[in-house]
C-alpha cells in the first residue's frame, strides 16, 4: 500500500479523500489541530506573520 502525505486532513476536502481512498493508500496526515481518527497525524500551524 502506498503512503501519501496529506496537509489540510481535517478539512472538508482532507476528510472526503481519506475516506474515499482509505482502501488504496496509507496516509499521512498534517492538520492545524488533534484528529481522532489518525493514528499517523503531525499537528503543525504553518503561519507568516512577518506582516
Amino acid at each position: 500500500m502506498k503512503t501519501i502525505l496529506l496537509t489540510g486532513a481535517a478539512g472538508r476536502i482532507g476528510t472526503a479523500l481519506r475516506k474515499s481512498l482509505k482502501n488504496y493508500y496509507h496516509f499521512r496526515c498534517v492538520a492545524h489541530k488533534s484528529m481522532k481518527f489518525a493514528d499517523d497525524i503531525f499537528v503543525a500551524v504553518l503561519v507568516d506573520d512577518r506582516g
